[in-house]
């Protein structure tokens, strides 16, 4: 562990300059060798010009070193070594690098590595942090060293080049911790330390602890797991309160189950944004935790609210199941429907009223019928005069957008009704000049026409006439005693609102006495 020993002796340098600088909020408890208070995240201070420092790094080391996070940055620099600061998560994919030292500094308790795949390394070393006078009254502080180990792959650590200082394959140095290490029983570990030596120690625990607690797979002590494997703690000689706890046997093979653990893991939706079809649906899964799925075999899912139906947010609890366990969920929203998809019929040409006009329209999408007031509302312009109305339907509830349709508002027929009348007149008044009778004696309107009226004489006696414009009949001087038929048109021209009628016929009766 000399490269171990380099970095440590940095960071002591770190250490003496940090002694001057103001204190994080992230280390806010002074703590004594007994009472040890869990610390989360990879450690850091805040410079007094208001950087933040870190004193927490992840570094892998072969034939030279890479840095996957220092300084509290993120390198990533080793193919199938990814680290995620959200989570604190460090993953292995396929990483086979059977002679690489991982070295893990003051990343805190809830420290995560997460194998995926076959995954091999020479040894592990994590290690806590102690750090005199940095507290807010110039208190020691102590940061987490603990190992949470995930996943569903196997991790194979043989350390193959052991020394004095570097006798287990996976090594965890408390500083002043109580660290753990905490495995998922779905992940495979073989570890094999050097010679005869345990395969797994943790070194220099800050107080006394249940050496139960010390190494669990699933939250159960190790021993009670497998039963071949010991976890046992001994005082050091001389080094106070300081205590060993090791794994006596010189190789630990834990076969995991192998499943997925999908515990809050990341899922992607083929769609977040369903449109709403008037059926209960939801999102098709694409992967979880970076696999695809297939629901029944991988998975099984609730909904809430239950039946996503109607537009709105909703959520999917996805279930592990198979190869799978554990619970996660994703969120999606059903969009309202466009008014583009929807037919309209029903429209009809209507006639002039004077009123406003409406139609009795019928929407549907499919063989479904919308219902106004739920699905649309509904808006006219210009649907009163003669001419083009337009029918506005604006989506409501699960349907959004609007769509106008138009209809034909057409002349109506001209209301105009007329009744021959018969008149008489004295034949003593015809002697000397033509006598003019009014309209009304002729001809009476029992409705009124709409538009100009117009009069034409058709057959009868030439001495008498009717005006075209006015109706008013002529009878001329020298008409002899009888009784004379005339027959008229009349009509009424209409207007921008109504027809021109019918020609009414008619016959005058003229009684000359």
């Amino acid at each position: 562990m000399k490269a171990v020993k380099i970095l440590y002796g940095t960071a002591a340098a770190v250490i003496l300059f940090a002694m001057t600088l103001i204190w994080s909020p992230l280390s806010n408890a002074s703590v004594n060798d007994i009472n040890y208070v869990p610390k989360y995240g990879p450690h850091s201070i805040k410079l007094d010009n208001g950087k933040t420092h870190y004193f927490a790094f992840i570094t892998m080391i072969d034939d030279k070193g890479y840095d996957i996070f220092n300084y509290g940055e993120i390198f990533n620099q080793m193919e199938g070594a990814t680290y995620d600061l959200k989570t604190n998560t460090l993953t292995l994919e396929n990483f086979r690098h059977p002679d690489c030292i991982v070295n893990v500094h003051e990343m805190g308790d809830d420290f995560t590595m997460k194998i995926i795949g076959e995954c091999e390394i020479e040894t592990l070393e994590v290690s806590g942090g102690e750090h005199e006078n940095l507290g807010p009254k110039g208190e020691t502080v102590y940061w987490g060293g603990s190992l949470n180990l995930t996943g569903s792959g196997k991790l194979t650590i043989n350390h193959s080049s052991g020394n004095e200082d570097s006798v287990p394959g996976l090594v965890m140095w408390g500083r002043g911790c109580q660290p753990l290490l905490k495995l998922s029983k779905h992940v495979s570990l073989d570890v094999k330390g050097f010679g005869t030596g345990p395969a797994i120690q943790i070194i220099q625990s800050s107080g006394v602890y249940d050496a139960d607690k010390a190494v669990t797979i699933d939250g159960k002590a190790l021993h009670q797991v497998y039963s071949a494997y010991q976890v046992k703690g001994f005082q050091y000689e001389g080094e106070g309160n300081f205590y060993n706890y090791s794994v006596e046997a010189p190789r630990v093979i834990i076969n995991g189950d192998g499943k997925t653990d999908i515990d809050n893991a990341l899922v992607v939706l083929a769609d977040n944004y369903l449109t709403y079809n008037r059926k209960v649906q939801g999102p098709v899964i694409k992967t979880v935790d970076g696999r695809a799925v297939t629901e029944g075999t991988d998975y099984t899912t609730v909904y809430s609210p239950v039946s996503p139906k109607n537009i709105g947010k909703y959520t999917v609890t996805i279930k592990g199941t198979g190869k799978y366990v554990g619970t996660t969920k994703a969120s999606f929203t059903i969009i309202p429907d466009s008014m583009e998809n929807v037919t309209v019929t029903g429209l009809t040409a209507k006639k002039y009223t004077g009123k406003a006009i409406k139609q009795v329209p019928v929407l549907k999408v499919g063989t479904v019928k919308l219902s106004v007031g739920t699905d649309y509302k509904v808006s006219y312009n210009n649907n009163i005069k003669v001419g083009t109305a337009t029918i506005t339907f604006t989506g409501k509830g699960n349907y959004c957008d609007t769509i106008t349709r138009v209809f034909k508002i057409n002349k109506a027929k001209n209301p105009l009704v007329v009744k021959a009348r018969t008149a008489t007149v004295r034949y003593s008044k015809l002697k000397d000049k033509n006598l003019t009778l009014d309209r009304k004696k002729v001809i009476n309107i029992k409705k009124k026409g709409q538009g100009k009226m117009n009069y034409r004489r058709i057959s009868g006696n030439q001495k008498i006439t009717i005006n075209k414009k006015t109706g008013k009949i002529t009878v001329k001087r020298g008409l002899g005693k009888g009784t004379y038929k005339v027959k008229v048109k009349v009509w009424a021209g209409g207007n921008a609102s109504y027809k021109a009628s019918d020609k009414k016929k008619l016959t005058i009766i003229i009684i000359v006495k």
